[in-house]
């Protein structure tokens, strides 16, 4: 690969979702101070914060860099519908952009973290067509230092709300292609990553119905063999610091959203027409189908089975390409 496949043509539009997050105003400082190409890069955001007084005042010690980059939907934190409604929203930020990152609003950045993308995909592109999307290494919001891990594989290790996180800790030589999306991280062209909208009663139960919808539309999704972006990841030792207290007590009912879920997976079908309605907007593609995926990651959504390889997250004619090391389980739902 060569710095050519990475032009002044390639912008991305990087969309967030920020919740009260003090982390937000350093992620963008980091964002464009690593960009290669920084006049590339804009960014939109759905900002929830206390729009009626001064406690989140702190949020905004630091200036927005490139102001005229940055797109703004300002939200009071006490309206908010959610993360996926607030990643709905700052999708509708988008004017045009070719590429699309989604992120949180806490992430830091490898040097030409952009170029490394696009040209990552360019890459991949040779296989068809690709998003790049899997869970990101932390790094520490203290000392700000970064893990050493490259790259992380997610497995489905139980039915409904455990997802494993396998951390490869040797180099692969090349991306791996990958059963499922974090909503955290993913990479590609717009018309995959921000024209795919994110449907925003999902709470935050996106990560499967995206992987499907991407899936289905033709589109493979690959994690990428080095680190590029790293994520804070909230520790038990850290809930009593200002993020870890500015994130605590958020909870959205889940009724509508595991309705949602269960119509598209078609294991418990809904005659709900508001639900129905939903699904047919948000719907999964005609370019594969909802049974080639579970035949290919291993899953049975209705008799809520998995094989083997979909707990490593890897797959059954997969050659072993490194050496893997169970880290942590992340809880989700």
């Amino acid at each position: 690969m060569t710095d050519t496949q990475y032009t002044k043509d390639d912008t991305i539009f990087v969309q967030i979702a920020s919740y009260r997050d003090p982390e937000l105003q350093h992620t963008l400082q980091d964002l464009f101070k690593k960009a290669k190409r920084p006049e590339n890069i804009f960014v939109g955001i759905c900002h929830q914060y206390d729009m009626k007084g001064d406690e989140d005042r702190h949020l905004f010690e630091v200036e927005f860099p490139r102001p005229e980059q940055i797109r703004v939907d300002e939200v009071d934190y006490r309206e908010t519908g959610g993360m996926c409604w607030a990643r709905n929203r700052s999708q509708k930020l988008w004017q045009s952009e070719k590429w699309s990152l989604r992120i949180d609003s806490h992430c830091r950045f490898k040097e030409s973290w952009d170029e490394e993308l696009v040209n990552m995909i360019f890459q991949l592109r040779k296989n068809g067509e690709v998003i790049i999307s899997q869970c990101l290494p932390s790094y520490d919001i203290k000392t700000q230092q970064k893990e050493l891990c490259c790259s992380n594989r997610i497995a489905c290790q139980n039915f409904i709300s455990t997802f494993g996180i396998y951390k490869v800790f040797d180099y692969p030589p090349a991306p791996n292609l990958t059963l499922f999306t974090y909503g955290g991280f993913v990479f590609g062209l717009s018309k995959f990553v921000t024209e795919s909208f994110v449907n925003p009663h999902l709470d935050n139960l996106d990560e499967v119905p995206f992987s499907i919808t991407q899936w289905t539309k033709g589109v493979d999704i690959y994690s990428y063999h080095r680190p590029v972006i790293w994520h804070y990841w909230q520790s038990k030792e850290d809930v009593e610091t200002e993020v870890g207290k500015q994130r605590k007590g958020f909870k959205v009912t889940k009724t509508k959203a595991i309705s949602i879920q269960n119509d598209l997976l078609q294991i418990v079908k809904s005659n709900e027409e508001e639900i129905l309605k939903l699904n047919q907007e948000y719907h999964i593609g005609n370019k594969r189908t909802l049974w080639d995926y579970q035949r290919f990651s291993g899953i049975d959504f209705r008799k809520k089975k998995l094989r083997e390889h979909t707990k490593n997250g890897v797959f059954e004619e997969w050659r072993e390409i490194s050496k893997i090391q169970k880290i942590q389980i992340i809880f989700r739902g």
